[in-house]
């Protein structure tokens, strides 16, 4: 059965009534989604509250905001792990590096072949005198 014009003229007037009580709902909501935001840890508002925000983009919906906001706050701390992780690395690859540098000399391990091949450089290359 064919629509009329007079049909599709009150389901065009329906539709923007619709429309126009989500994007109501939405803006309502976007105050909703601020202060859930708001008391996610991460970071803090610098300076106070923080301004008013945009209303939503007319695209995405709360969830999907809120499910980006966490994404962010997912990545910033994976962000701050692996630069924990990195200064921790490089801490020990100093502490190995210091341990290598301190390390006894051959000719002082207990072991008589370090000793034997120490003495029979000296004489080899004439030597006289004991690095330090």
């Amino acid at each position: 059965m064919p629509m009329l014009l007079s049909d599709r003229a009150a389901t065009v007037d329906e539709m923007a009534d619709e429309f126009d009580g989500l994007e109501t709902e939405q803006k309502r909501q976007g105050g909703v989604l601020d202060q859930i935001l708001a008391k996610l840890p991460g970071k803090a508002p610098e300076g106070g509250p923080a301004p008013a925000a945009d209303p939503p983009p007319a695209g995405k919906s709360i969830a999907e905001l809120v499910r980006d906001g966490i994404t962010a706050l997912e990545a910033e701390r994976a962000a701050e792990a692996e630069g924990t992780a990195n200064k921790a690395a490089r801490e020990d690859h100093a502490a190995r590096i210091k341990a290598l540098e301190e390390r006894a000399p051959a000719e002082n391990v207990a072991s008589p072949v370090g000793v034997f091949r120490a003495r029979a450089q000296r004489a080899v290359f004439g030597i006289t005198e004991h690095s330090k």
